[in-house]
């Protein structure tokens, strides 16, 4: 820019359109004063930010198949226990869930950096985050709210410094149900209400 008065003081607004979406800047006003009959050169700082990508899944019907069908599996027979356990894994369906809270902490202090909630295909991301080592965790709050505890409790990650931002993707958190599962056709009410 030329033909600006010296002496004078003016505020800059810069733009933050970047090719690259992980850069951006911090400061975006800038102020500073005109040095007579000089170019003035401005040292503009551009954060590069990376980002997390995960998703949260509901672990339906964690029951065993043989119980939910109401057949009893012999656990000493070796071919009977194989087929018990696959068809634990069979029944075991991981449902998207949606609307769960993700908390982004620093590893260091545990300090919140930032949330994000669960679209409805369970996926959550967060960006806007400097290099460094985090922890993402579901919602405590929430957990106890809707009687359900996450597996793994946390997860670790680590944003590395990198020109065009660093993404860490796959995260994964199981939630289960903390209720007391009740077989089809039994009673529901507690036994002291008889």
């Amino acid at each position: 820019m030329s033909d600006l008065e010296a002496y004078a003081s003016y505020i800059l607004k810069l733009d933050a359109s970047f090719e690259n979406v992980a850069w951006y800047i911090r400061n975006k006003t800038i102020r500073i004063i005109i040095d007579p009959n000089q170019f003035k050169v401005l040292d503009v700082p551009v954060a590069i930010a990376g980002e997390v990508t995960g998703s949260v899944y509901l672990m339906e019907n964690s029951i065993p198949a043989a119980m939910d069908s109401g057949r009893l599996q012999d656990s000493t027979r070796s071919q009977d226990s194989a087929k018990a356990r696959a068809d634990i894994k069979a029944k075991d369906r991981l449902k998207p869930q949606d609307r769960i809270i993700v908390g982004i902490y620093t590893s260091s202090d545990t300090t919140l950096v930032g949330q994000s909630t669960t679209e409805a295909d369970g996926s959550f991301d967060f960006s806007g985050l400097a290099p460094g080592s985090y922890i993402a965790h579901i919602n405590s709050a929430q957990m106890r709210k809707l009687n359900m505890i996450s597996i793994p409790y946390s997860l670790p990650f680590v944003i590395l410094p990198n020109k065009n931002g660093d993404v860490v993707e796959g995260l994964k958190f199981i939630l289960q149900s903390t209720t007391p599962f009740i077989p089809p056709g039994s009673r529901s009410f507690p036994p002291s209400f008889f």
